[in-house]
């Protein structure tokens, strides 16, 4: 304990040297700011033939990612709805006897294509989906840990051999936050994980596990306490030399505002020198934005309202904002989540043209902006006003139009999976006055329409 109440002294004094410095990012950087792996989610990919996984390595390897972490192989439902188990590899642990399972092996898919690509791969163990609600403060929490511990013994056994420079390092799923149920369980997480961690050392110690926690604003004690967290977290946990931290910098969910990754990346940098272990920080870099809806909670309990529509790429001024930060910080960045948001079986192709440009021009992101949007008409219907226009010029596509009535905030039209080109706007009247603007990849934008 005495060790532990130094390391926190310690770490709260360089936390403050920092803080009194105005939170500078260092001039040197850890590592180009450019993504080199990426999450995929298995409910996603269960379903991909292998065609599309081919496609989705091509597009990695265009883009200089050298690592995938598949999401999970095993999550466990509500206790609430019955607490079934969802599984993605062939497994017959009697845990799983009753599970359902994805009609393709994710598993040897993923191992299969990574190998043929040239691709590391990151191998899930499990989740359970009340670790939202309960963390690690009930027995759910350790019987999953162990039932993590099954599956890496099952899935070394029966999928390493042949995929020896392939099956590069081990996931632990559940994302652990500085919210105030991990930091009063920050005790019992560090259980679970180290005994994980010692059945993986006693399978074959060569293999990295990588854990991708995140920070919030919200529901947590604050800069200081959360330091504290993670400073135990690492006296509590038995990493090894090789293991990995790779925090999610939660700015597309919205969980931090993107003015504060410099005291977030901060405060990871001061606190992994606390650990005994030579664990490498990585970042986790969201490429995403999220739609919140505005609440009477709206950046108190939880993230801002955002004016996004549904789940969408992140245009690529943010990304690279992120991404200068952490490179400071981290020795090496991936991203969540290149194949849901990038991929051209998500999103058109001006996305990866753009980023791909971003590379071949030493990290520089081009800067021509959409034509104006030109054949802008309003209408009056029986619902209200409908707006339509023609296609934006731009040279590698436009990713939205952005929507305003009187000046203020209507809405947004994403393209990058075909959105029609037209505004339904159910209150408005012929006399509002309305803009249409065009915003690219890239997060340049058009002059503005006016009707």
């Amino acid at each position: 304990m005495f060790v532990l109440v130094k390391k926190i002294i310690s770490a709260f004094v360089a936390f403050l040297t920092v803080a009194f410095s105005g939170f500078a990012v260092p001039s040197e950087k850890k590592c180009e700011p450019a993504f080199t792996g990426s999450f995929i989610q298995s409910w996603a990919s269960s379903s991909w033939d292998d065609e599309q996984w081919e496609s989705e390595m091509q597009y990695m390897k265009e883009c200089g990612l050298e690592y995938l972490i598949v999401q999970d192989l095993a999550t466990k439902s509500s206790e609430k709805s019955g607490g079934e188990w969802n599984i993605y590899y062939d497994s017959k642990l009697p845990e799983f006897e009753n599970a359902y399972r994805s009609e393709n092996d994710v598993l040897a898919k993923a191992l299969y294509h990574c190998k043929k690509a040239g691709i590391k791969l990151f191998v899930p163990l499990a989740m359970f989906d009340d670790f939202w609600t309960e963390t690690a403060l009930t027995d759910q929490y350790a019987e999953v840990c162990v039932t993590s511990q099954k599956m890496a013994q099952e899935i070394y056994a029966d999928y390493y051999d042949g995929y020896e420079d392939t099956f590069f390092g081990w996931y632990f799923v559940p994302e652990i936050s500085n919210n105030l149920l991990n930091i009063i369980g920050v005790k019992r997480l560090a259980d679970g994980i180290n005994g994980i961690l010692g059945k993986l050392t006693e399978t074959d110690p060569s293999l990295p596990l990588l854990l991708s926690p995140f920070y919030s604003n919200y529901l947590s004690g604050g800069p200081m306490l959360s330091l504290a967290q993670i400073v135990s977290f690492f006296e509590y946990t038995d990493f090894r030399d090789g293991d990995i931290y790779c925090p999610q910098d939660a700015v597309g969910a919205g969980w931090i505002k993107e003015k504060d990754l410099k005291r977030v990346w901060a405060n990871y940098a001061q606190a992994i020198k606390t650990c005994d272990a030579d664990v490498k920080l990585w970042a986790n870099v969201e490429c995403f934005t999220t739609a919140t809806p505005d609440t009477l909670t709206d950046g108190i309990t939880g993230p801002s309202a955002t004016e996004n529509t549904v789940y969408v790429p992140a245009t690529f001024d943010r990304l690279v904002r992120q991404m200068d930060i952490a490179s400071a910080y981290a020795e090496n960045i991936i991203t969540f989540s290149f194949n849901h948001y990038y991929s051209l079986k998500f999103a058109s192709s001006m996305f990866m043209d753009t980023y791909k440009d971003y590379l071949e021009n030493d990290y520089v992101l081009e800067s021509e902006a959409p034509g104006k949007v030109n054949g802008l008409v309003k209408s009056e219907t029986e619902n209200g006003i409908e707006l339509t226009w023609d296609e934006a010029e731009d040279n590698f596509g436009v990713a939205y139009y952005r929507i305003e009535k009187n000046g203020k905030f209507l809405m947004r039209v994403e393209t990058f999976a075909g959105g029609e080109l037209v505004c339904a706007d159910e209150k408005g009247r012929m006399k509002d006055t309305y803009t249409v603007t065009a915003f690219d990849a890239a997060g340049n934008c058009s002059e503005k329409a006016r009707v």
